[in-house]
């Protein structure tokens, strides 16, 4: 059963996560008889060296190897030491045996918003468009599951999100691309993007060159109308 998990922690930057989501290969994982891993990867790599660094920072190598162990490793090299593991004892606190296993032996994709506070604001970020169709057509798969998180730590179905509800079209991911290439033009003098509800002199974002400021990130046109906005605007410089 796909499910959709919601979780928030808060980071030394003063910033939280508010919404995640991980897309995680459960059949037909490679899993090798024997691996070697390396000390001193980066938490945050999708790989076996980088969950082992995320397990030793959370004081759970020994559940990590023993999952490995579980699943099918019959020989375990740290910096090409040979370690023992319990199969028995497999079970990793926080992150899902689902993810581990993806993140080591098959396909893993995640997308996350983030929340910046105060003077952080300018670091908001929001699921893209084409990351929200990703999930979409993924979700369908049923060699994935799809777990998502926010603040409260509830896992959900996907299907009670806003984001399984919305429709989005090829030509509306091209647009959002292309504003994300190109922002600070698309923004200059004009509304700010989908992570503001005002401008910086606390005016309310409108799209007042083409009559549109009913116009959310959530309609499946916002991109083609912050597009065609820019381009009512280099037409008034033309003239």
């Amino acid at each position: 059963m796909i499910q959709v998990r919601y979780k928030q922690f808060e980071t030394n930057s003063s910033s939280s996560m508010t919404f995640a989501v991980s897309m995680c290969q459960v059949v037909d994982l490679e899993i090798p008889p024997v691996v070697h891993i390396e000390t001193g990867g980066f938490v945050g790599d999708n790989d076996i060296n980088g969950v082992y660094a995320w397990a030793d920072w959370q004081h759970q190598v020994e559940q990590f190897l023993g999952l490995l162990k579980y699943s099918g490793v019959r020989e375990i090299y740290v910096d090409r030491k040979l370690v023992d593991a319990d199969p028995e004892d497999r079970f990793v606190k926080i992150l899902r045996p689902e993810i581990i296993l993806a993140k080591c032996f098959g396909d893993f994709k995640s997308f996350s918003e983030w929340q910046g506070y105060n003077d952080e604001w300018d670091n908001t970020s929001y699921l893209t468009k084409g990351e929200i169709k990703t999930v979409q057509t993924m979700i369908k798969d049923p060699n994935y599951i799809v777990i998502c998180t926010d603040g409260e730590g509830n896992e959900v179905d996907w299907d009670s999100t806003r984001f399984a509800k919305m429709v989005i079209t090829d030509e509306e991911i091209e647009a959002e691309r292309e504003y994300l290439a190109h922002k600070k033009e698309y923004d200059e003098d004009m509304e700010l993007g989908p992570e503001y509800g005002h401008s910086y002199n606390d005016e309310p974002q409108t799209f007042d060159d083409l009559n549109a400021e009913d116009v959310t990130w959530e309609d499946d046109d916002y991109y083609l109308t912050k597009r065609n906005r820019l381009n009512v605007k280099k037409n008034k410089k033309k003239h």
